[in-house]
């Protein structure tokens, strides 16, 4: 009498499944060591120290119209391309800072220009202008 595979494998299932609930030992394989501790491990590296001016692009959706200079520069540091300066007759005062835009590094470094009222004191924000490309001179 000949048995076809798929009953042969039902029978083999059927007598492992037994003898594991029977209790017969399993057979486990000899303990190896550790990969970590036979290799050495290289050192873990540092992470890099933010620039002021990837600060600056990481903060700059922080910074919204109608924030005071002093509340500005709190949140994104004293300028860093220019100083504060007056822009002629309608009282505009404008400042700029360098920064790297989040997620475009290939970009490098670029300008934002910020427009406070000079009326107001302290001056407040009214515009951010930019990001620009950075002079070639820079």
């Amino acid at each position: 009498m000949t048995f076809s595979p798929a009953f042969c494998a039902r029978v083999a299932c059927g007598v492992v499944a037994l003898a594991f609930a029977a209790g017969c030992p399993r057979v486990a394989p000899a303990p190896t060591a550790p990969a970590a501790a036979t290799t050495a491990r290289e050192p873990a590296v540092a992470p890099r120290a933010e620039s002021p001016e990837e600060r600056v692009g990481r903060r700059l959706g922080e910074v919204h119209p109608g924030m005071t200079q002093p509340e500005v520069e709190e949140v994104l540091g004293p300028p860093t391309a220019a100083a504060m300066r007056s822009a002629g007759a309608d009282e505009l005062a404008t400042t700029s800072y360098w920064c790297v835009i989040p997620g475009d590094p290939a970009a490098g470094r670029q300008v934002v220009t910020l427009l406070f009222n000079a009326t107001e004191n302290p001056p407040q924000l009214m515009a951010v202008t930019g990001p620009h490309p950075a002079p070639a001179d820079r």
